[in-house]
């Protein structure tokens, strides 16, 4: 470990130090369920939101959505 690291840690511990023993044991087993996580999680905004899959490349989209614009702006006289 590095020194950034062994703050970080030191800092933690202080935190910790002030949590009753349950909360201490309940957290130590949802870290340990955490290290056990094999993959990537995905970021919580691409769970929420969703992630934009698609085959035609960026100019592709780009082009088909100006093709599809229609203006119907009408301006009012006054």
């Amino acid at each position: 470990m590095d020194t950034a690291e062994i703050k970080i840690l030191n800092s933690y511990k202080a935190l910790l130090d002030q949590l009753n023993s349950n909360t201490k044991l309940s957290l130590v087993k949802f870290l340990e369920a955490s290290a056990k996580t094999k993959g990537k999680k995905q970021s919580k905004i691409k769970v929420s939101f969703g992630q934009w899959e698609s085959e035609e490349s960026a100019d592709e989209l780009i082009q088909e959505i100006h093709q599809n614009r229609h203006m119907n702006r009408q301006i009012e006289e006054m």
